[in-house]
């Protein structure tokens, strides 16, 4: 079963990579559409090559992830905390909105959408951060 689901996958990534438009799917940038080859049946028979396996994707996940390509043309406006961030695009097709960058616990950048599913402009994002605090200011102080 989960070999049919993946049946032709690797054919699909290919031939998407050689259409001219690719270049606009977020994030072709980094990966240029490049697979790695399977891993092989063998596995991992030691602890330690899974450790040293684990290690290495780790590594290489991080460059990936963090690279600074991913977020040029995009500037922080926000921290939320614990290193988890938003950006205004401020180049490019998505100039204009935010995106959310959790990239800190293993999720990737993101557009914030709104309820409708709409991504939220820079004016929508700060009109609202400005009534969550108007709404705060205005509520009587409790004691601590």
């Amino acid at each position: 079963m989960v070999e049919q689901q993946w049946n032709g996958v690797r054919r699909r990534v290919a031939e998407l990579g050689t259409r001219p438009s690719s270049d606009q799917v977020f994030g072709s940038h980094g990966h240029r559409w490049a697979l790695e080859d399977p891993l092989s049946d063998d596995g991992l028979a030691e602890l330690e090559d899974f450790d040293d396996a684990t290690e290495a994707w780790d590594e290489r996940w991080g460059a990936l992830t963090f690279a600074p390509e991913r977020t040029a043309g995009a500037i922080v406006i926000s921290h939320l905390g614990c290193a988890q961030r938003e950006w205004l695009i401020i180049s490019g097709a998505h100039r204009g909105t935010v995106w959310s960058d959790c990239r800190v616990d293993d999720t990737d950048l993101a557009p914030l959408l709104d309820d409708t599913g709409t991504p939220v402009t820079f004016a929508r994002w700060y009109l609202d951060w400005l009534e969550k605090a108007e709404l705060t200011a205005h509520q009587p102080r409790t004691k601590a």
